[in-house]
């Protein structure tokens, strides 16, 4: 393993570095996933690469690399971001290879290793994300690990020429504490 921040079961996240920007080049290249995350214009890899060093630059925002245990593959990056001690409040943004295999299982046990962190060590009180209302799969899957929806940002995304609505959702360290004692 690659310098193991958090180790989970099959994957394990570590510091993103300036040399996994040319993957995250590629995968927002990806229609599904530059049209949820991205700006929609083209990154080159040296974009890339540039992106990922500003991540580790600005205290506001952490990245993480997902890798997978058995041969350090990198299958997704995170970054929390907006992060605000004072309030102790940040966002979660995932985004998985769209080429890998087990992406689902993936996405899960990353976002449980990612929810611990936020919650028992950055001691965070609440970590919020938003995904396409019509996406219905990544609303399940961030259900299935505790977030709870808030509500629905009407047009807040532009997406292949028109406004797609936005599902608001988070997790109280109170609802993470829970579901910690009941595992």
């Amino acid at each position: 393993m690659k310098t193991p921040f958090v180790v989970g079961e099959t994957i394990y996240l570590r510091p993103l570095e300036p040399e996994d920007g040319p993957d995250a080049a590629r995968w927002f290249q990806d229609a599904e996933i530059g049209g949820r995350f991205g700006s929609g214009l083209p990154m080159s890899e040296e974009a890339g690469r540039r992106h990922v060093e500003g991540l580790t630059r600005d205290e506001r925002q952490v990245g993480l690399a997902v890798a997978l245990r058995a041969d350090d593959k990198l299958v997704a990056a995170i970054r929390l971001y907006s992060l605000q001690p004072q309030r102790r409040s940040g966002g979660y943004r995932l985004a998985l290879d769209p080429a890998g295999r087990g992406a689902e299982k993936i996405a899960v046990e990353a976002t449980r290793l990612v929810l611990a962190y936020a919650f028992e060590t950055l001691n965070l009180n609440r970590l919020w994300l938003h995904v396409l209302a019509a996406d219905q799969v990544a609303r399940k899957r961030f259900a299935k690990v505790g977030f709870v929806e808030e509500g629905v940002l009407r047009q807040e995304a532009w997406r292949d020429g028109r406004y797609e609505d936005v599902a608001a959702m988070a997790m109280l360290h109170e609802e993470w504490d829970r579901r910690a004692r009941t595992r």
